[in-house]
């Protein structure tokens, strides 16, 4: 270095001595360094950045680390006009985002992706989307919606060609549905025997992936879902036949990975239970949570350390290890006062961003040139136009032609506004034409009171004969009903005027309006 110096020093003082030297100089001082700066600002190819995305999608980044690269390759692919690279990204951020808990910050990157997705067709990453919205409507308690969200994103399916990719969003929203029926615990009749329903749905499904890294893994998830509800139902050997699914995916999925903390979480709940068959089961179960404690502290898993931790600690209590109970009992309080305070900043902006936002039409929404968004809105109006006339025509209709009909729904009868929630009743419908599970679930948590209603005026009142006035409750007519039940028009009939006995209808009533009273 020294020489060099020296040797550059040299030639410096001869060129400052010569005008046509130090032009020259001058010249390759600037044009070294123009080419120097041109190299440091060169941009990535598309390629480069698929190749860092694949890097910052591991779960070993899905950390603020994670956060600081998904961001920077957001950027760089947004300067380049990448979109398919910012859409890798943004999903990147929403999903480690609301799996940190910052549903807010999640909330403002579904926005821009869902924008971007719908622009591109790119149906995929926009169900991904759908179902990231979800689990943060689930995280802030709104099961409703959540669900909602959810049979949206059902409704894109069928605008996937690739069969492999469309079973994988299949999936996808299949497990977030069961998260979301976990969460709700609701109606507890029956809300496990869904769960066991929808991750063995799950499974079947994920045999048919072709890819193997992703059959593994969404494998690993639903027998890890299987087993949860088996084994919290003590149906031991069932459990068992789902786990050991799940343990053959561990080879090919890695080890430091979300859902293999999962596993042995759940593999450590099933040999706790298992004391009859295993007098070790304490230490076996022990063996299991502290794999899944390894990981979850690798990975800074948070949501599942909260459940971890009590369990270990129940361990210790049985094992008459006070000082490590102890311990483990003061890690739970610390970390749930810490998520809990983390959790209440982020869902008063996650409620202000989330419910500010007008919702999507249930309609698909598929990218359009400007020609043909004029025709279809001139189309639009001339339908809204002919709709009202038609409108008109029929009020006209029927204020000459008035009728009284003994069972007609009440739409045509004089209600107060009060008694009548139209939108729901029309959500409602809808859903149980779409999802019967969803539709009793959403049902039970709009109208919380109705069946106890019931219950007041006949206690001897059978479920069936509840079905039956949740349909008119929609204000369904005798035809929907038997379509719907599979009956004939005169049965349905027969099964109302049993139902007017029993609730003490009077002739003179419409049961239609009774029944939306209560």
């Amino acid at each position: 270095m020294k020489i060099f110096y020296s040797d550059f020093k040299s030639y410096y003082y001869y060129c400052s001595h010569n005008i046509s030297y130090n032009k020259i100089f001058i010249a390759f001082v600037l044009f070294f360094f123009s080419g120097k700066i041109c190299s440091q600002e060169k941009t990535l190819t598309r390629k480069e950045i698929d190749s860092i995305y694949k890097v910052i999608s591991t779960d070993e980044l899905f950390n603020k680390e994670g956060i600081a690269r998904a961001t920077e390759l957001y950027y760089i692919a947004k300067e380049v006009g990448y979109k398919e690279g910012q859409i890798k990204a943004l999903y990147r951020l929403a999903e480690v985002e609301s799996g940190m808990l910052n549903s807010s910050r999640a909330t403002d990157h579904i926005i821009t992706l869902k924008s971007l997705t719908l622009a591109l067709g790119d149906y995929e990453n926009y169900i991904k989307a759908l179902c990231l919205e979800s689990k943060n409507f689930y995280t802030e308690k709104n099961y409703t919606q959540s669900l909602k969200t959810l049979n949206q994103a059902k409704k894109y399916l069928p605008e996937i060609e690739n069969v492999e990719v469309r079973r994988k969003a299949k999936i996808d929203i299949d497990i977030y549905k069961w998260f979301t029926i976990e969460s709700l615990k609701f109606p507890k009749a029956s809300y496990k025997d869904s769960l066991i329903a929808t991750s063995e749905k799950i499974c079947k499904e994920a045999f048919l992936l072709k890819d193997e890294n992703l059959r593994a893994k969404r494998l690993l998830f639903s027998s890890t879902m299987a087993a949860t509800t088996l084994i919290e139902m003590g149906r031991q050997s069932e459990a068992q036949k789902y786990l050991k699914i799940g343990e053959k995916q561990l080879k090919i999925t890695g080890i430091n990975k979300y859902p293999v903390a999962d596993y042995y979480k759940v593999k450590g709940d099933y040999e706790y239970r298992n004391k009859e068959k295993n007098k070790n089961y304490l230490d076996s179960a022990l063996s299991n949570y502290n794999k899944s404690l390894k990981i979850c502290n690798l990975l800074e898993y948070g949501g599942l350390l909260k459940t971890l931790y009590p369990k270990i600690a129940k361990v210790y209590a049985n094992k008459n290890d006070l000082e490590k109970e102890l311990l483990f009992q003061k890690k739970e309080i610390a970390l749930k006062d810490s998520l809990d305070n983390q959790s209440a900043i982020e869902q008063n902006e996650f409620k202000k961003k989330a419910y500010s936002i007008k919702p999507q039409s249930e309609e698909l929404v598929k990218p359009v040139n400007k020609i043909l968004f004029y025709v279809i809105v001139i189309l639009l109006a001339l339908v809204g136009i002919s709709a009202f006339i038609f409108k008109k025509y029929l009020s006209q209709r029927k204020h000459n032609n008035q009728q009284a009909i003994e069972e007609k729904p009440f739409e045509n009868e004089t209600m107060p506004k009060d008694k009548i929630d139209v939108s729901s009743i029309k959500e409602l419908t809808s859903l149980l034409y779409e999802d019967a599970n969803a539709f009793h679930l959403i049902f039970n948590e709009t109208y919380p009171d109705f069946k106890n209603n019931l219950l007041k005026i006949n206690p001897a009142i059978k479920p069936s004969d509840v079905e039956f006035c949740t349909l008119i409750k929609l204000n369904l007519e005798t035809k929907e009903i038997a379509v719907l039940k599979k009956m004939t028009v005169g049965a349905v009939e027969a099964k109302k005027y049993r139902i007017r006995q029993k609730l003490n209808i009077s002739r003179e009533q419409n049961m239609y309006i009774f029944i939306s009273n209560i």
